[in-house]
């Protein structure tokens, strides 16, 4: 059981939101905070070398060098934030890659879309990520949800402050890390050898503590 403490369909469409209910303010600013720390730790850790515009353009479309891409996404968000209009030539490109099949970008496109909240094509993108099967992307859209005034996320927002189950993907002996350490996203928590003696590795979707470990070393589990 991994504890969370984390921080993109092509075609976007506009999506009627549910009403609203008002969540208590601390209790936003606590969740986010679980998912903005991490995100901006790997952030400032990953991405510095200026980009021209062309080098963005080339990037973006670059899809089969991830680090490419959030790397273009990364320095559209640094101009969002100051102001630069002309990046708004690259918004349905922004939207295309958050129907990503690569969950790096899915990830990064959700914390990119937040930054300019008047763009509602941005809304009903990040709307949709909040069904995505990755617990970082979810929590990606739904802290960037937050800017929209919309709280469609704050169960997202809720489940950061609880454990998150890693659950078994097959059945066989596993060997797995001890409850205690810190773990990174797609860390490598357990391996399952399986009845043929194949091995497959069980790796973290959000970065954390294991908490508990539901089995012992060496013993027989069940998907």
């Amino acid at each position: 059981m991994a504890e969370d403490r984390s921080n993109g369909s092509s075609d976007s469409k506009v999506i009627a939101v549910p009403q609203r209910r008002r969540t208590p303010l601390p209790f936003i600013i606590i969740a986010i905070l679980f998912v903005v720390v991490p995100f901006l730790t790997w952030y400032l850790t990953w991405f510095g070398r200026p980009l021209t515009d062309d080098d963005i353009e080339k990037y973006l479309n670059d899809e089969r060098n991830v680090r490419h891409v959030q790397q273009a996404l990364t320095q559209i968000e640094e101009r969002m934030e100051k102001g630069d209009a002309s990046v708004k030539r690259w918004y349905p490109k922004i939207v295309a890659l958050s129907g990503s099949s690569v969950t790096e970008i899915r990830k990064t496109t959700a914390w990119v879309m937040g930054q300019d909240n008047k763009v509602e094509e941005f809304h009903a993108a990040l709307w949709n990520l909040l069904e995505d099967p990755q617990p970082i992307v979810r929590r990606n859209a739904a802290v960037q949800l937050v800017r929209f005034q919309d709280e469609s996320g704050r169960e997202e927002l809720r489940a950061t402050l609880q454990p998150y189950d890693v659950p078994a993907p097959t059945s066989g002996t596993i060997s797995v890390l001890a409850a205690g350490g810190n773990i990174t996203e797609n860390a490598l928590i357990a391996r399952i050898t399986n009845d043929q003696n194949q091995v497959q590795e069980l790796r973290s979707p959000l970065p954390g503590k294991i908490t508990n470990v539901a089995a012992r070393e060496g013993s027989k589990i069940n998907a």
